[in-house]
């Protein structure tokens, strides 16, 4: 088993690999919003570590995930809360019956 931070652009395209297939290189560029470079950045990163392979044809290349068994790490939905704060509580405001100009 494979530990990786959740928070970086790899474990995300990681995790959408493991959700949808067949992807290519333009829907993750379009899903993350990613730059030509930065895309090709990552993916080098993970073809190095052994995670995905290329599957390049005439028109499009895609992405095939090789390892499955990655466990990500990172902040659980509950730690990304926000948090309460104590203290003075905000006056209500109280419906005014009077005259505007006295």
């Amino acid at each position: 088993m494979v530990q990786m931070n959740a928070g970086t652009i790899e474990a995300k395209i990681l995790q959408y690999l493991m959700e949808v297939y067949p992807v290519t290189k333009e829907d993750v560029m379009e899903k993350f919003r990613l730059s030509e470079e930065r895309l090709e950045l990552a993916i080098g990163n993970l073809l190095k570590k052994g995670f995905i392979e290329l599957e390049p044809l005439e028109d499009r290349t895609y992405i095939r995930l090789l390892a499955g068994n990655i466990q990500f790490i990172g902040l659980n939905p509950t730690q990304k809360k926000r948090l309460k704060h104590k203290g003075k509580k905000k006056p209500e405001k109280k419906d005014y019956d009077g005259y505007m100009y006295g």
